[in-house]
C-alpha cells in the first residue's frame, strides 16, 4: 500500500528513456526534454550536445542572473530596432516557423548576431524560467567575468555566419 509517487523529474527521464528512433534526448542541467524537430530555417545552428551550445546557454543563464537577459519577442524586437547591440539566442524547435522567421532578417539589418540552439525548453532553462523561451537576447554591456566569454562566443557565431554565406 505505500508505493511511493514517482516525482515529475523521474516521470520525465522514464519517458525520454523510451524514445522512439529519429528522436534525440537533449540533457540541460538535470532535466531531459526530447527535440522531435528543427525549423528548416535554423541556420547558423549550434549543433546538439557540443561545447558551444552549453557555452551559449552558460552565457545566458549568468546573463540571466545578473538581470541583463531580455526575453520575449516584442521586447528583443524593440531593443534591436533601437540600435542595442548584444547577442540572440533563438530556439530552432519553435511551430510554426512563421512566428519567428522575420526575426533572423530585422538582425542582419540592424547587424546582431544571433545563433539557433536546438531546444527552447533548454533555453527556457538557462534563462532560469518555468516555460519555454522562444529568444533570447544578450546585451553587450555585461559585467566584466561575462565580457570575455561574451566576445568570445560572438567571435565564434560571426565565423559561423561568414561559412553560411
Amino acid at each position: 500500500m505505500s508505493e511511493e509517487i514517482p516525482s515529475k523529474k523521474q516521470k520525465v527521464c522514464a519517458e525520454a528513456e523510451t524514445t522512439v528512433g529519429g528522436t534525440r534526448v537533449v540533457k540541460y542541467s538535470d532535466d531531459v526534454t526530447e527535440v522531435q524537430f528543427v525549423c528548416s530555417i535554423a541556420q547558423p545552428l549550434s549543433p546538439q550536445g557540443e561545447k558551444l551550445t552549453k557555452k551559449i546557454l552558460h552565457l545566458v543563464n549568468k546573463a540571466a542572473l545578473a538581470k541583463k537577459t531580455v526575453m520575449g519577442l516584442k521586447r528583443i524586437l524593440k531593443d534591436i530596432n533601437k540600435g542595442k547591440k548584444g547577442l540572440l539566442v533563438l530556439a530552432a524547435n519553435v511551430a510554426p516557423v512563421d512566428f519567428i522567421a522575420h526575426v533572423p532578417a530585422v538582425c542582419e539589418k540592424h547587424g546582431v548576431p544571433y545563433i539557433w540552439v536546438p531546444s527552447r525548453t533548454e533555453l527556457g532553462l538557462a534563462t532560469m524560467r518555468r516555460s519555454a523561451v522562444v529568444a533570447a537576447f544578450v546585451p553587450q554591456e555585461l559585467p566584466d567575468d561575462l565580457a570575455a566569454t561574451y566576445q568570445k562566443i560572438t567571435s565564434i557565431v560571426q565565423e559561423m555566419h561568414a561559412q553560411s554565406l
